[in-house]
């Protein structure tokens, strides 16, 4: 009699979508997910719905950071120290302006105001 190894669920790749369907299926995360959000400040309310939302969050990033990365002329693109310098600063300005996209839409959908 043969043993069977266990065999793990396939995976499927990730889906691809464009720029505004990612904002658009983060928007429908943030506003399903706020009637849920605590409500004791919109500060545990933005942790909460960024908890719950991460994937679709990241994926709004991948698409902010393959904009950034395209006009560096990556990938295969060789940078100088300050090109990647200034590709570090815009990547993480990107983050910094999607952080508060996301306050701002937490803020809006749980009537919650900032302390």
């Amino acid at each position: 009699m043969a043993m069977l190894a266990p065999v793990a669920p396939a995976r499927a790749a990730p889906e691809q979508l464009t720029t505004a369907q990612a904002i658009k299926r983060l928007d429908a995360c943030l506003t399903s997910g706020a009637p849920a959000a605590p409500r004791s400040s919109l500060q545990a309310a933005v942790i909460a719905l960024r908890t719950l939302c991460r994937s679709q969050i990241d994926r709004v990033l991948d698409h902010r950071y393959a904009e950034i990365d395209a006009a560096y002329g990556l990938p295969g693109a060789k940078l100088t120290q300050s090109q990647q310098a200034d590709r570090t600063e815009r990547r993480d300005a990107a983050r910094k302006l999607l952080d508060r996209e996301i306050a701002v839409a937490v803020s809006r959908y749980t009537q919650l105001l900032p302390n």
